[in-house]
């Protein structure tokens, strides 16, 4: 009798965390800075991405959804671009047997992509104020070509990285208005790649319209990805350290 009478009781909290998803799509202004080496002789020199032609910022959608029941709040976003342009290479490029050499004028190609998905769990939830840590993954997709206009020798490389995060969140909403911070970030080698990883995302928004199950928000933000990996593509290395950042609008619906 005294676990039935109790058993209303203690499961007056988990009706109380009442589950919320919320779906994300944004617009975001991609900027592109950091420095390329590849070579089959140790990687003692590196090509700045501007100097490659990869300078110019890359407007894209991407997007978020978000799932939060009580303590635990699973984020899951996507952020990818494109970016191409003609440069000329202080440095060669060496790998698999083809090298471009210092000094030539290369069309460059350079895709981007990255999918996180973070758990975090709140360390001081109240109503108003999230608090939380937690851990994720990040999978990185690089993917690069350079050509020789003179001779049309291609150099080209492409890497999935899988990398797992440690993640803190903070939340603080007063309104209609809300402001919150993601970051997530790591330092290890995986399978021979030297990874040093950082992903910050920080966003406002403010509700403007409420739904029969939820609210329509406008979110503005800032994403910024920072990354140091080195891996082997076969016997050849290649190091790419780079700044994947910008602002972005979004359009959030929250149930």
């Amino acid at each position: 009798m005294l676990g039935r009478s109790l058993l209303p009781v203690a499961l007056v909290p988990l009706a109380a965390c009442v589950p919320s998803l919320t779906i994300t799509p944004r617009f975001g202004q991609l900027e592109l800075d950091g420095e390329l080496a590849i070579s089959a002789a140790g990687l003692n020199a590196s090509n700045d991405l501007d100097d490659l032609g990869l300078d110019d910022q890359e407007g894209e959608f991407n997007g978020a959804i978000d799932f939060k029941w009580g303590g635990p709040h699973v984020t899951v976003s996507t952020v990818s671009s494109a970016f191409s342009g003609t440069g000329v290479l202080e440095a060669d490029f060496d790998l698999g047997g083809t090298v471009i050499t210092a000094g030539t004028t290369v069309d460059s190609d350079l895709d981007i992509g990255v999918d996180t998905a973070v758990i975090t769990w709140d360390i001081a939830p109240t109503e108003m104020v999230e608090i939380g840590v937690g851990l994720g993954v990040s999978a990185l997709d690089f993917d690069s070509s350079f050509t020789d206009l003179s001779t049309g020798d291609v150099v080209a490389t492409d890497e999935q990285v899988p990398i797992p995060v440690v993640a803190g969140r903070v939340g603080v909403g007063f309104g209609k208005f809300a402001v919150t911070g993601l970051i997530a970030g790591v330092t290890l080698a995986v399978d021979g790649n030297d990874i040093t990883y950082y992903d910050l995302d920080v966003s406002g928004r403010y509700s403007f319209f409420d739904l029969a199950t939820g609210t329509a928000s406008l979110t503005l933000g800032f994403r910024q990805i920072t990354t140091d990996v080195q891996y082997d593509d076969d016997d050849d290395e290649i190091d790419l350290d780079m700044d994947f950042s910008g602002p972005y609008i979004g359009f959030e619906l929250r149930f």
